[in-house]
């Protein structure tokens, strides 16, 4: 009798890719939000289970899921953590393919002086980067790489990325230890190990990887003068990268005057996404005035980076997605930024519902001629008054209630420490 453990394998293919959902999104989102996170993590977990409870079906199933999905997103943070995994690799039995893995995550990376033997417990070097993107280089779509105090790599390792047929999303950062925080320093080339400063670093990579489409800098920042980004970068415009994602952190510098110069190297860039705290929206200025005419969508942690730039026009600004919104949202969509925009979507994140029962949100609809979608997302637990669906309708504009998806991404898949849009492109 013919049953489910019989059929083609093309035929599990769709049955396991409706079931498990593993997808790359479309979209970079804001960052560090708890609720998102936890989220990412729980839809993560999920598909494992499913994994491991299809692989028990038969053999044929096991091999097709340890080939498509079992490694789809990997993450290290230890010398000795991507040593076993390339070791169990190397063990696996001869029949099966090489797994496939589309989001690679290497954090942790040393990249200053020699890699002491302590360091293996806690610390990545660039031999596991380099074996780890060889192993996958065909399959792999997004790639995180995060450097302790100092980021930079040896042109061999930038030339692997640049040969990484189909990446599409590239996240890199710095993750300085208490004692070595260091900014704006002059460093001479010849005592950088890999004989690149972290801007240099920066400018290679991007001339590299001409495939990307999305960028990621939350935590890149540059210890060495991010201003010479400009001249590394040289005449190149990358036309490819349609979506930034930046972050301004409490006590910390954006490397805004390096960013700006990247800006002008982006002539299709149309998503902009900022995470981080609204006090700091001075030190963005720059960077929005150097996009305002060109991009499509915002998504923002906090509105109130917005201040300082709510006189300028953004003739092309389409989708606004906002997280953190206060009662004052209305007078922040009645000034020139937003009433001269052609803006069809508002998004709205439902935490301000949860934090106070009655909160005050007016929608300007006379000013909004183009609105025509409403978004409250993260609608679960203190939904928003009906009183917003009856408003919408009578001003013709949808009202979308999305209970589990959070304002950054309605199709959200999983992050963990990245950011939901984004991260959920580069899932783990």
């Amino acid at each position: 009798m013919v049953n489910i453990a019989d059929l083609p394998n093309d035929v599990l293919e769709l049955i396991f890719a409706e079931c498990l959902k593993i997808e790359v999104p479309t979209h970079m989102t804001a960052p560090s939000w708890h609720d998102q996170q936890c989220s990412n993590r729980k839809q993560i977990n999920n598909n494992l289970l499913q994994v491991t409870n299809f692989r028990k079906v038969c053999r044929q199933w096991a091999d097709c899921l340890y080939h498509r999905y079992q490694y789809d997103t990997l993450s290290f943070k230890s010398f000795l953590q991507a040593s076993d995994f390339m070791t169990q690799l190397a063990r696996r039995p001869e029949r099966l393919p090489l797994p496939q893995c589309r989001y690679l995550k290497v954090h942790q990376l040393w990249t200053w002086a020699p890699f002491h033997a302590q360091y293996r417990y806690d610390k990545t070097e660039f031999r596991n980067l380099d074996d780890l993107i060889d192993l996958f280089s065909e399959t792999i779509v997004a790639l995180d790489i995060q450097a302790v105090n100092f980021f930079s790599l040896p042109m061999a390792t930038i030339e692997r990325i640049g040969s990484i047929p189909n990446l599409r999303l590239l996240r890199i950062g710095t993750d300085f230890t208490k004692a070595t925080r260091q900014k704006g320093v002059s460093l001479d080339p010849a005592v950088i190990p890999t004989r690149l400063t972290d801007s240099e670093c920066l400018a290679r990579l991007l001339r590299a990887a001409q495939g990307l489409t999305g960028f990621d800098l939350t935590d890149f920042r540059p210890v060495c003068s991010p201003r010479s980004l400009g001249e590394n970068l040289g005449d190149y415009q990358f036309t490819r990268i349609t979506e930034l994602k930046l972050d301004v952190k409490t006590n910390d510098d954006l490397p805004t005057d390096g960013i700006v110069r990247l800006a002008t190297k982006l002539p299709n860039l149309t998503v902009l996404t900022i995470g981080g705290d609204g006090d700091r929206g001075e030190l963005l200025r720059p960077i929005f005035e150097s996009l305002r005419e060109q991009l499509r969508e915002l998504h923002l942690t906090d509105v109130r980076v917005l201040k300082p730039v709510l006189k300028l026009s953004f003739p092309q600004l389409r989708i606004l997605k906002l997280r953190v919104w206060f009662e004052d949202l209305s007078q922040y969509l009645r000034a020139p930024m937003f009433a001269t925009a052609p803006l069809e979507t508002l998004a709205l994140h439902c935490a301000p519902f949860h934090k106070k029962k009655y909160p005050s949100l007016s929608i300007p609809f006379p000013t909004l001629q183009h609105l025509s979608r409403l978004e409250f997302h993260a609608a679960s637990g203190t939904v928003p008054s009906t009183y917003y669906q009856t408003l919408c309708e009578d001003n013709g504009v949808e009202c979308v209630y999305l209970p589990t998806r959070d304002v950054q991404d309605q199709e959200e898949s999983p992050d963990l420490e990245l950011a939901s849009d984004f991260l959920a492109r580069l899932r783990i």
